[in-house]
């Protein structure tokens, strides 16, 4: 009779950079549910943000990793300048559970490839639209900066 459980180690190691980014962030969100100051949660939650930038730029979405290091910046300082704290909500089941079939229903209408994998083309719209996307959010990110920049050396908020 053969045994059912067998005792098989599997070593897991990191594969390449972007494994490391992966799992840091789900690291870094496990850290995040049990900080109970507003600076660590706002540490914790920075650093999350950090590694879904990593990951858009793995992606190559360069547009969208500026956008979000900028709303990220503004963000953080803006809380800090605020002075109030970060609650956050009991546990509750039924919330979870919700969120859960909601996720669920939401990846599955993602399971197909989109069309233009599908048809193998050498340069799609996709590839063309990137660039310009790119540098209308590297304008959009300046003029933010700039703004951003002015307010603080003047010490006027809007």
């Amino acid at each position: 009779m053969k045994n059912i459980i067998q005792s098989n180690y599997t070593h897991y190691y990191i594969n390449n950079s972007y494994d490391f980014v992966t799992l840091l962030l789900i690291m870094v969100g496990f850290v995040s549910i049990f900080q109970k100051d507003t600076a660590h949660k706002l540490i914790t939650i920075s650093a999350i943000s950090l590694s879904i930038t990593l990951n858009y730029i793995k992606f190559g979405g360069v547009d969208i990793t500026v956008t979000n290091i900028i709303a990220d910046f503004l963000t953080t300082y803006l809380i800090i300048k605020s002075g109030k704290s970060i609650h956050m909500q009991k546990f509750n089941l039924a919330r979870l559970l919700i969120s859960f079939l909601l996720a669920l229903s939401i990846f599955s209408l993602y399971s197909k490839p989109a069309t233009f994998l599908i048809y193998k083309q050498q340069t799609n719209v996709n590839d063309i639209v990137v660039f310009y996307r790119f540098m209308d959010t590297i304008g959009e990110t300046l003029v933010i900066l700039i703004i951003g920049a002015i307010a603080l050396l003047t010490k006027k908020l809007w």
